[in-house]
């Protein structure tokens, strides 16, 4: 059975972006949706699920129109 939901660095391995990159995306509100289990914003469990990562990449697709 594959794993529906990743760790902050599960994830960051997933995409390729970095684990603190996607804390600061996630900072900032401008990041894949995510679970934060627990009350502590420092020390709260963070889970992403993979499907919302691959729509997340997908909604960030810049196609170009010509060129190389």
């Amino acid at each position: 059975m594959e794993k529906q939901y990743l760790t902050a660095k599960e994830a960051a391995a997933y995409t390729g972006i970095s684990h603190s990159h996607l804390a600061k995306l996630r900072q900032n509100g401008k990041g894949c949706p995510f679970v934060r289990i627990g009350d502590s914003q420092t020390k709260a469990l963070i889970r992403y699920r993979k499907r919302d990562l691959d729509l997340w990449l997908a909604g960030n697709m810049i196609k170009t129109s010509g060129g190389f």
